[in-house]
């Protein structure tokens, strides 16, 4: 497929879809603004590792939803690839549309000086904000994958939404500065080491604390849990291990 030059960015043309995709970003770019479009071309996504390393990238602005939904090709959705941005690290905040569907695994992958992010999609990959280390507030999302807050060791808004049903594995590994948190009553499983060594967890709140058990698994045997002490559930996360030979807690 063709690739053209756009500013400080490099884009592959699908003419038979009349869309194309960012490739490429110069490593120079401290701000960048993502086109709605390039020669009548509608901007669909972000590919792999584009903006790997640009390391002086500062800001990046998307089009507004209502535009892309509003352009003659008609597609409907957008995409960041995997470690699309992965170790920007002068990038200090993001907004991310709602046309934007999916974000890659690892796409902020160490974005170590990103404070605050804005996002409004269905699917955030694993890892996708892991080690961001300065990530102190992020809206409440739906889904909570494996890892995606992984190191954020700033956070301190629990961004799990009403509508959030699974908190995986190392979601919030070494996440220091959650203290008092609310698991929402949408929440039915919380994967092993899912809060591991997050060691300033003082009160863990469940909406609805009836009717947990956890799995051994040495034995597949199911153990009811009380977690109506927040204080003791914090403990209780915070410590969850592979090792005490548990495999998670479920809502029954």
């Amino acid at each position: 497929m063709e690739e053209i030059k756009y500013e400080k960015l490099t884009l592959r043309l699908d003419k038979f879809e009349h869309t194309c995709v960012i490739v490429e970003c110069e490593k120079d770019a401290k701000s960048v603004e993502i086109p709605l479009d390039v020669n009548g071309y509608l901007v669909v996504g972000i590919e792999e590792q584009a903006f790997k390393d640009c390391s002086q990238l500062e800001s990046v602005t998307f089009p507004c939803e209502e535009d892309f939904y509003n352009h003659d090709s008609f597609a409907s959705m957008f995409e960041i690839g995997d470690y699309a941005f992965n170790y920007c690290t002068a990038l200090k905040s993001i907004d991310i549309p709602c046309h934007v569907s999916v974000i890659g695994r690892g796409a902020f992958y160490g974005c170590s000086s990103l404070v605050t992010a804005s996002v409004r999609v269905g699917y955030i990959g694993p890892y996708a904000f892991c080690d961001c280390k300065s990530l102190e507030n992020i809206n409440p999302t739906d889904l909570i994958s494996e890892g995606t807050f992984s190191g954020c060791e700033s956070l301190k808004v629990f961004p799990v939404s009403q509508r959030a049903v699974i908190i995986e594995e190392d979601a919030f590994e070494h996440c220091y500065s959650l203290v008092d948190i609310t698991i929402p009553k949408s929440v039915k499983r919380i994967e092993p080491l899912a809060f591991r060594s997050c060691y300033g967890l003082k009160r863990v709140t469940f909406e609805n604390p009836c009717g947990w058990a956890w799995t051994c698994v040495y034995n597949d045997e199911e153990y009811d849990l009380d977690l109506s002490n927040p204080e003791k559930n914090a403990e209780m996360l915070s410590t969850m291990d592979f090792d005490d030979g548990c495999g998670g807690w479920f809502r029954k």
